[in-house]
């Protein structure tokens, strides 16, 4: 059901990654309250509707819309597409150094007509444009899976220096260039078999150390799908959700110089 636009506007969540950033199992009914100030961004019709889903964004968009004053909104924007990574490409044939894909995250990919970057900022700039009063609150990152199960893998700095890039230039295409970053972690379990999804996994860990206003959420250990070890359960991303919405976004606000400093991931929860 599209909704009205307060006037009030909305504070923007953005959301980016592959499928653990966008789906779980069937919501837990009773467990979590719907908040009717929690609303989507549907990028294909540019329209704001209702949400009543249990992913990471709307997560942790019931958690921070508690600390906002009665009259402002949450507004959920994403790009996110399940099995797509920085090597990963719908360009057929597909490129050199590329694997088959629905998409690609690498922005500099541009023939790529799936290309999510591009995808993400043009959402972002629709929605702030289409609701006066809003304002960009932080960008949340669930991804790595793709670039690490299967060839071509990316090593620990090459990954590192791609999602480097992807949040910089983000900052820089929206205007905003000290927007928190949330990094949230691939399921323990998952990521901890084999040496290349342990690379991709340290490369996440480490994102704080290497970029002001970033932090990293460790998901629960013992919490995967039953019949998809590589995805989460959906009590994972309500707690997920909710760790990135109070201690992740804190510290991501209090890393204003990253080298060495201890904010930058002081809650190891695998």
């Amino acid at each position: 059901m599209a909704s009205a636009v307060s006037a009030a506007g909305f504070d923007i969540i953005v959301g980016a990654g592959q499928s653990n950033a966008l789906q779980s199992d069937e919501p837990i009914l009773g467990e979590r309250a719907e908040d009717a100030r929690v609303h989507i961004w549907e990028g294909e019709t540019s329209r704001v509707v209702e949400s009543s889903e249990t992913y990471l964004l709307p997560e942790f968009a019931r958690e921070y819309v508690r600390t906002l004053a009665p009259e402002r909104r949450v507004l959920l924007v994403s790009a996110a597409e399940g099995a797509t990574g920085f090597t990963t490409s719908s360009l057929q044939p597909c490129p050199p150094g590329y694997k088959p894909g629905v998409g690609t995250w690498n922005r500099e990919l541009v023939d790529d007509p799936e290309n999510l970057y591009l995808r993400l900022v043009t959402r972002v700039t629709d929605a702030l444009h289409a609701n006066a009063g809003s304002r960009l609150v932080c960008l949340l990152w669930s991804q790595g899976e793709s670039d690490c199960i299967r060839e071509p893998f990316l090593d620990e700095r090459e990954y590192a220096a791609r999602l480097d890039d992807l949040i910089v230039t983000f900052r820089a295409d929206v205007g905003v260039r000290d927007l928190p970053a949330i990094i949230g972690s691939m399921v323990p379990e998952w990521y901890q078999e084999t040496a290349e999804r342990r690379s991709i996994a340290r490369a996440l860990e480490e994102t704080p150390s290497r970029l002001p206003f970033v932090s990293y959420v460790w998901g629960p250990s013992g919490l995967p799908k039953t019949d998809e070890p590589i995805h989460w359960a959906t009590e994972a991303q309500q707690i997920r959700g909710t760790e990135m919405a109070t201690s992740g976004l804190a510290r991501a606000l209090r890393n204003t110089d990253p080298v060495g400093n201890p904010l930058a991931d002081s809650a190891h929860e695998g």
